[in-house]
């Protein structure tokens, strides 16, 4: 079939997240100091990843075709906008479209009737029934993140196949605990390697929401 391709470079950068636990105060508390503070090392490495991914959609793809009016939030017009985008594009309709939106776009789909309404989606797909977490509407899967960028007084809602964003991990969260003597504490610190990089510009939109 002579298919062409070319390679993608994800540039590895180094993460660390790291903590003094005082020796003596350990003695005043009564809970596992060290495993919260390795606890939240290891949720602020995974932000973090989250952010670099984020960082790499917002500076590589398109903003879809009707999003120059910022008066608007989320709305069915914009939701079937861009589901013809992605067959327009041929982008495969299997499961692995995603579309993360910021907590005020996920209640303005709340107020959509066919996003939440059971005559509409059925009794399976309701937003409700597994609490506010994910949903699976017109070919994508919803999801909220409260980490989306927002330059203006637009939100930068991000939909995307799966396969349109490549992560390189050089090394996945590791968590050490050394003991520092001129600190008289545990220093415990988690570490990350990764990059992302954008693969197929036409399986990956903006979307600009009023907020």
């Amino acid at each position: 079939m002579d298919l062409s391709h070319s390679n993608v470079s994800a540039t590895l950068t180094d993460y660390y997240a790291a903590d003094y636990v005082d020796k003596l105060d350990e003695l005043k508390v009564n809970i596992d100091e060290r495993q919260v503070v390795a606890s939240s090392a290891a949720y602020a490495l995974g932000r973090k990843t989250d952010q670099v991914l984020i960082d790499t959609l917002d500076s590589a793809t398109s903003i879809a075709n009707n999003v120059s009016s910022s008066a608007t939030g989320m709305s069915l017009i914009k939701a079937k906008n861009m589901m013809e985008i992605f067959n327009g594009n041929d982008v495969p309709d299997d499961g692995q479209r995603y579309w993360v939106v910021g907590p005020k776009q996920w209640s303005d789909l709340l107020s959509i009737d066919q996003f939440s309404r059971v005559e509409y989606v059925g009794p399976n797909e309701l937003p409700f029934a597994g609490g506010i977490t994910a949903k699976r509407w017109l070919g994508f899967l919803w999801f909220t993140h409260s980490g989306l960028s927002k330059p203006s007084s637009d939100r930068k809602t991000l939909a995307f196949h799966k396969s349109s964003i490549g992560l390189g991990v050089g090394s996945d969260v590791k968590t050490e605990v050394n003991y520092i003597p001129e600190k008289v504490s545990h220093l415990i610190t988690s570490m990350l390697s990764l990059g992302a990089v954008q693969i197929d510009g036409d399986a990956a939109r903006v979307q600009l929401c009023a907020e």
